[in-house]
């Protein structure tokens, strides 16, 4: 299956296919706080389970033009008392030189907003393993819960009082802090400015 970024210019955040999130989390789900990330695509029964329909997974990738910078995958399940969803954040992984530029907050805020708003799912809940700092700290200012002192290390918001399109709102407004900046240099660099910062870029590809 082609990637589908091929014909695209410029930042997106957009579906990505499961070749293309096991190749980049191959090459950099790892962090020096906390070591190897596991994700939920590590081992060839999970894909399986995905493309038998066993299990449901969103997958994500954040590009700068042709570049792949960073994944999410969030998996959906359905609570046994009802037709809602809990979605747990399954793991977030930034390429290796592109990390603290906000790009982990840009294409977490973009999944939880557009899984709180499809209403198939009815989500009802978010969670998450909240081990890595900056996974906590992003949590946090989206509203989740701070993990227990003791026990499963389980971030979460439950969507039932604020409303899953509150959220998504939230969510939204968050991303639009970062993203408005990524698109203005996007559309600098299109026209070969020289003010432009290619932040899709590795720091020593700019020397």
């Amino acid at each position: 299956m082609a990637d589908p970024a091929d014909t695209k210019s410029g930042y997106r955040i957009i579906p990505l296919t499961v070749e293309a999130f096991r190749d980049f989390a191959k090459r950099y789900a790892r962090s020096e706080e906390i070591g190897p990330i596991a994700t939920a695509l590590d081992k060839d029964d999970q894909v399986r389970d995905l493309k038998s329909g066993a299990v449901d997974l969103r997958l994500y990738g954040l590009y700068g033009c042709d570049t792949l910078c960073a994944i999410a995958c969030l998996q959906p399940v359905a609570v046994r008392t009802g037709t809602d969803h809990a979605v747990k954040l399954d793991s977030v992984v930034v390429h290796g030189q592109m990390r603290q530029r906000g790009l982990g907050a840009m294409i977490v805020a973009h999944a939880f907003a557009d899984i709180a708003s499809d209403p198939d799912l009815d989500v009802s809940r978010f969670y998450s393993h909240a081990v890595h700092p900056a996974t906590v700290k992003l949590l946090k200012r989206l509203g989740f819960g701070p993990p227990p002192p003791s026990g499963a290390p389980l971030a979460a918001i439950d969507l039932s009082e604020k409303g899953a399109a509150a959220f998504s709102d939230d969510c939204r407004r968050t991303l639009a802090q970062h993203e408005n900046y990524m698109k203005v240099q996007c559309t600098l660099c299109r026209n070969r400015s020289r003010r432009a910062r290619q932040w899709c870029l590795p720091d020593d590809s700019k020397k």
